[in-house]
């Protein structure tokens, strides 16, 4: 099958699973289940469309060369996309709309499960899709490296990303029932993630480098790790006195 439509197949179904977990999860929590029909659809609207922005965004910031190519053409600058940069647009755009719908209490918490299972599922399409898909690592000589059809091996960052998304997601699991304030779930999930991408892009080609060395993505993601660095101090002070 040829890699892009492999590409999409998981696209498509993590779009599909994650969603319906969606549904599932967000009976768990009563913030998210009692809203109103419309303040649902304000919230949602406010994801798709931070989401859909945020990931071009971030693709102009990665690789402004290639995504400006054929300015002012409209179909180019939306061809290219990013999973870090759909996140944080999408919690601008929740942000944005709890702002106008006066709601303060988080509803984050029923999205980590979806979250982790779409990045999972969109992952096994990223390795599948091979260096096609722009995400394979740098070369190196390390024994699990991965050749995808070029004859170089490869450091195979998205399988990487999908053992670190199973641990993270254990860690916030076991977690979980020492966490009292809402929207903690969430916060640990984007602040690790942050970190995990500030990280990984060091071992991708990057087409642009800003200073000091890092690429457009790692910068996004430093934002991202800041952003949320202020809850970890609070979040990791109620650890011990939460029952297990």
């Amino acid at each position: 099958m040829n890699p892009a439509r492999v590409h999409l197949l998981f696209e498509l179904l993590a779009y599909a699973l994650g969603f319906q977990l969606f549904l599932r999860e967000r009976r768990r929590y009563p913030t998210t289940a009692a809203l109103a029909g419309g303040a649902q659809l304000a919230l949602l609207a406010g994801a798709i469309l931070g989401a859909a922005l945020g990931a071009r965004l971030s693709w102009w910031l990665q690789d402004p060369q290639l995504a400006f190519a054929e300015f002012p053409s409209a179909m180019h600058l939306m061809r290219g996309k990013s999973i870090l940069g759909g996140l944080l647009g999408g919690v601008a755009g929740v942000e944005f709309a709890k702002a106008r719908i006066g709601l303060r209490e988080s509803t984050g918490d029923a999205f980590v499960w979806p979250i982790l299972l779409a990045l999972a599922l969109g992952r096994i399409g990223c390795h599948l899709a091979g260096v096609s898909d722009h995400t394979a690592g740098l070369p190196t000589a390390a024994p699990f490296a991965f050749d995808y059809g070029d004859g170089v091996p490869r450091h195979p960052t998205a399988l990487y990303e999908i053992a670190f998304l199973l641990a993270w997601g254990g860690a916030i699991a076991l977690l979980a029932p020492r966490l009292r304030e809402r929207g903690d779930r969430f916060r640990l999930l984007m602040f690790g993630y942050c970190a995990w991408r500030l990280y990984v892009e060091s071992l991708k080609p990057a087409p642009l480098r800003y200073p000091p060395g890092f690429s457009g993505l790692q910068w996004l993601a430093l934002a991202g790790l800041l952003y949320y660095l202020k809850s970890i101090p609070r979040i990791a002070r109620q650890l011990p006195e939460a029952p297990p």
